[in-house]
């Protein structure tokens, strides 16, 4: 399903569809570096609306788990970068999580 989701994300049709896809494909340029060099690896990103709020949701994973210091530690990497690169317009809340399972 990951497959086909990846896929679909990089046909220009499907971005211009979703909106965000393209905003999420910038985020993971971004940030993704900084993140892998803090020991932990992008599962995914997805930007939507929920409730009329903006959400910037990033997975994050690794072969041990995450716990929530290190969602701590990732969220004060990702945050000056975004604000810093202020690729995103919206106000948004930026909602950093793990998966159940290491890798």
């Amino acid at each position: 399903m990951d497959v086909l989701r990846e896929e679909w994300h990089q046909n220009p049709l499907f971005n211009i569809y979703l909106g965000g896809s393209m905003i999420e494909k910038k985020v993971r340029e971004l940030i993704e570096k900084d993140v892998n060099a803090a020991g932990v690896v992008i599962d995914s990103i997805v930007y939507e609306k929920e409730n009329g709020n903006y959400f910037l949701r990033v997975v994050i994973d690794n072969e041990d788990g995450i716990d929530i210091d290190k969602c701590v530690e990732v969220t004060n990497i990702i945050n000056p970068l975004l604000d810093n690169a202020n690729i995103i317009d919206d106000s948004y809340i930026l909602d950093i999580s793990s998966k159940e399972k290491g890798v």
